[in-house]
């Protein structure tokens, strides 16, 4: 076959309508043949013998004249061997636009009728009304191929199902699932890919969606692909109507990744918050006018506050007013980065109990931070720390002064061995003068104070070594009792009260009596003038609020004298303090010597005029 039968063949293949029409209309005129030609270059004949060059020439001069039907006489025909009548109709659009030609010739001698013009007309305008139809269906056809196209292009899954199967997927969620579209499509149900657990999930949806649920849904759900693989899917889908039927047509989009950053995000901020809410330390976040924004747990631990009792309120606020001024100079240079970006403070902060604990905060500015916008101050609670640098403190100045004060009282004590012979004579050699007799007892009470005075300087300076032994505290204390009961005049009473079971204590005996007795007689000095009461206690348990740890002998002197005002509290065991003005202001030194010798603490509690 050629290229021209072929050409042919195919267009009455698919023109099969325009194929019977011109076999209708060569019938109908009983010509030998009749042509169809269509400007995309279509020809259609009723004879495959036909002289289509012929015909084609023919119709484009007929279609130059512009009449409705255009008959050639033989003579005008002259040129065509054969062929003695040809008719041609042009073929044109309602909007006169040409889209063809309509030709019918014979080789016989005929004429071509009025009847047969409209033969031709009517076959001619059934030919262009199912080219118009033609037209319209290969448009919808190639607009359904473009949609279709265009669905396969976009990166998200789509879908439609109908009375609960699918009818329609994009290459997406076929590829996505690893599944053809055909596997797909023929599943009894959508939800064939969910993974179990979530199966009734989807299918109760799906079944509201057939009972009338227009709403629009939008769910996450887990998807099982074909090779095992699950993915997560985030699902949106909404109902039409489409002549009259209810389609369910959405999109599935894969956010496994998505979940995946989510889940690391969710489990670093968990690590993080970890981190700081059982942190020792203190973090808060301040903003420019120092109110808490956030704080840790952690701070009810130091403070006593709830974070809920300290956010929205300000900081400054419970900062001790004496270290107020230099807290808020130092936060306000932070703010305005008049200051490193990190810069330290030390400050007494006032707890919820009222009391005060000494803090140091790390600060640092993150208000151009978006995550933060505040000023972070990392706080840590040095109130031990500081007592324990001023004990250092007073440690190395009890040593230099140690040293001094030993020196001091070893010389001096030379001194009064120097006096102390001759005020011996006047009082052997003189003994019946009353004057000079009383001038040699002042000197040698004087002399023996003297003593007294050096022995203390150098029990301090040069304290005795600790003979530790196990001591029962209770015989200690009424031994103890007995030596002090001596000592008091009878405007002081004495009581003692020991606690119950037994009371033992690795301890040198000698300096515990020691310690029980200087006590005792800063008690009767402080009843001198008024009386009162002196009482000696022991019992055992912890120091200070300790909860846990071993347990300690507990001694505890008390008296109803004029007590000890609370500006000389923090000074009464510094060496050579005292308010009273015979005292040398060592004896409570040398306590507190003793006392950390042993391991032991002291703790005063004292109000002016209460004892």
């Amino acid at each position: 076959m050629d290229g021209t039968s072929a050409s042919v063949m195919r267009a009455m293949m698919t023109r099969e309508a325009a194929s019977d029409a011109v076999s209708l209309l060569a019938l109908c005129l009983d010509a030998r043949f009749a042509l169809l030609r269509l400007a995309d270059g279509t020809v259609i004949v009723n004879d495959l013998d036909a002289p289509l060059e012929m015909a084609a020439a023919l119709s484009s001069r007929a279609m130059q004249a512009g009449d409705s039907v255009v008959v050639f006489t033989p003579e005008e025909l002259g040129d065509f061997d054969g062929i003695r009548v040809c008719a041609v109709v042009p073929l044109r659009h309602g909007d006169g636009r040409l889209v063809g030609s309509l030709t019918v010739m014979d080789g016989t001698q005929r004429q071509i009728t009025s009847t047969d013009r409209e033969i031709l007309k009517n076959i001619a305008q059934q030919i262009i009304r199912w080219i118009e139809a033609d037209s319209l269906m290969e448009d919808a056809a190639s607009q359904s191929l473009r949609l279709e196209a265009l669905l396969d292009a976009i990166p998200v899954a789509a879908y439609m199902v109908e009375n609960g199967r699918l009818v329609y997927i994009n290459a997406k969620f076929a590829s996505t699932l690893g599944y053809t579209k055909t596997e797909l499509m023929t599943m009894s149900s959508p939800a064939g890919v969910i993974v179990s657990e979530q199966q009734s999930f989807v299918r109760e949806i799906m079944r509201r969606r057939e009972a009338g649920d227009h709403d629009e849904i939008r769910y996450v759900t887990q998807v099982r692909c074909r090779d095992g693989t699950i993915l997560d899917a985030e699902v949106h889908g909404s109902i039409v109507k489409v002549d009259g039927r209810r389609f369910l047509i959405g999109a599935a989009v894969d956010i496994s990744e998505h979940t995946r950053e989510h889940k690391r995000v969710q489990d670093r901020e968990e690590y993080f918050r970890a981190l700081t809410e059982n942190a020792l330390d203190v973090i808060a976040i301040l903003d420019e006018a120092a109110r808490v924004c956030y704080i840790t747990p952690s701070a009810e631990v130091v403070t006593g506050f709830a974070p809920h009792e300290l956010i929205g309120t300000e900081y400054r606020d419970r900062i001790h007013p004496e270290d107020r001024g230099r807290f808020d100079r130092d936060f306000e240079d932070l703010v305005r980065g008049a200051r490193s970006p990190v810069a330290t403070a030390a400050y007494r902060f006032r707890c919820k109990n009222g009391s005060w604990r000494s803090l140091e905060s790390v600060g640092a500015n993150l208000l151009s931070q978006p995550h933060v916008r505040g000023v972070v101050l990392n706080t840590r609670d040095i109130t031990d720390r500081k007592v324990l640098e001023e004990q250092v403190e007073q440690l190395h100045r009890l040593t230099s002064l140690g040293r001094l004060s030993a020196q001091v009282a070893h010389e001096f004590n030379n001194v009064l061995m120097g006096i102390q012979p001759i005020t011996d004579i006047l009082r052997r050699r003189y003994w019946d003068d009353p004057q000079l007799s009383r001038l040699a007892e002042a000197i040698g009470a004087s002399i023996a104070r003297g003593k007294r005075i050096t022995t203390d300087i150098l029990r301090f300076a040069r304290p005795a070594q600790l003979t530790l032994q196990t001591v029962d505290a209770k015989p200690l204390i009424r031994q103890t009792g007995e030596e002090i009961r001596s000592l008091l005049p009878e405007t002081i009473a004495m009581t003692s009260t020991v606690g119950d079971g037994p009371l033992y204590a690795n301890a040198d005996p000698a300096q515990l009596s020691q310690v029980l007795i200087n006590l005792a007689l800063n008690a009767r000095d402080a009843m001198q003038s008024t009386g009162g009461t002196l009482t000696l206690s022991v019992s055992s348990g912890r120091p200070f609020d300790a909860s846990s740890g071993p347990e300690f002998i507990h001694f505890t002197v008390t008296d109803t004298g004029e007590g000890i005002s609370e500006d000389h509290l923090p000074f009464i065991f510094e060496p050579l303090f005292t308010t009273k003005k015979t005292g040398t202001g060592l004896g409570l030194s040398v306590i507190w010597q003793i006392v950390t010798a042993h391991r032991g603490h002291l703790s005063v509690e004292s109000e002016k005029g209460k004892g």
